[in-house]
């Protein structure tokens, strides 16, 4: 009798174990990059502008500069864009999947800044990043072909 009401104990604690539930997770840690702790780093000082700011410029910045001989335009937005969208007269299309091997391409422009752009603008960011970090003078345009009002290009299938 003493085991049956001892086993019949065990399984009323399993099952009030089992209606209540796994316990709750752990606690997330304290000190994450960004969460201002002592592993990030440190603010820009005032009036610096951070990293990205110096490698993105204005459409306008853009329009001004079109004819001159020191600068190259590069679209790294892909093919089915192009055709849908069109691009900026005179850009150099290469698209930021095939950047890697079509490198060699660019080394004639080296001496030249490339202002890059996509659809938005947050590829040309990582491309004109990548570049920088080769010895390319490389900056992005902000908003990217979405805020262009230049002139367009068509262009066709190749």
């Amino acid at each position: 009798m003493a085991t049956l009401l001892g086993a019949l104990r065990r399984i009323k604690r399993f099952a009030k174990r089992a209606l209540e539930g796994p316990p709750p997770p752990p606690p997330p840690p304290r000190t994450v990059f960004g969460d201002g702790g002592a592993n990030d780093p440190p603010p820009p000082a005032i009036g610096q502008p951070e990293a990205d700011d110096l490698l993105e410029i204005t459409v306008e910045e853009v329009k001004a500069a079109l004819g001159r001989e020191d600068i190259i335009l590069l679209d790294v937005r892909e093919p089915l864009e192009l055709f849908h969208a069109g691009k900026i007269p005179g850009a150099v299309a290469i698209p930021m999947s095939e950047l890697d091997s079509r490198l060699a391409e660019l080394q004639a422009f080296r001496a030249r800044e490339i202002f890059c752009y996509c659809a938005h603008g947050v590829r040309s960011l990582a491309v004109a990043s990548f570049l920088s970090s080769r010895g390319y003078r490389a900056r992005s345009m902000s908003g990217g072909y979405a805020v262009w009002d230049g002139p367009r290009e068509a262009v066709t299938p190749s």
